[in-house]
């Protein structure tokens, strides 16, 4: 049984290595439709949390967030696969760094550097 999840699993990152970008947003998309309509993965939790987290907020601002939140978690998702396979070139250009004179000041005057990332966004290709 492990070697048929084995399997499935590298011809799933092989079929996300082969899809552009745009193909992996439209299904992005629809699996954002299959979370948040059909499944409703957690719907109940994630009203909740940004019911407490932002209570000046309207029904309707929440609702935003919340279908916000699922596009976002579905184009994580798919993104996540897409890394398996992605060439440097395109890991530069779909990953962002700025402010690098920062870390050049530091580094020039010997001293030593921390360097923290968030959990925004997929962070694990950094």
């Amino acid at each position: 049984m492990q070697r048929i999840s084995y399997y499935f699993f590298r011809c799933l990152v092989y079929l996300f290595a082969l899809m552009p970008f745009w193909v992996l947003y439209i299904g992005s998309f629809k699996l954002y439709v299959v979370l948040y309509y059909i499944v409703k993965y957690r719907r109940d939790v994630v009203y909740d949390n940004l019911t407490k987290a932002f209570p000046e907020k309207t029904a309707k601002e929440i609702k935003t967030s919340a279908k916000m939140f699922y596009k976002h978690l579905a184009n994580i998702t798919l993104e996540s696969f897409k890394g398996f396979s992605m060439s440097h070139a395109s890991l530069v250009k779909h990953y962002k760094v700025t402010n690098m004179e920062v870390l050049d000041n530091y580094c020039s005057n010997g001293q030593s550097v921390i360097l923290v990332g968030g959990h925004y966004g997929n962070w694990e290709w950094g």
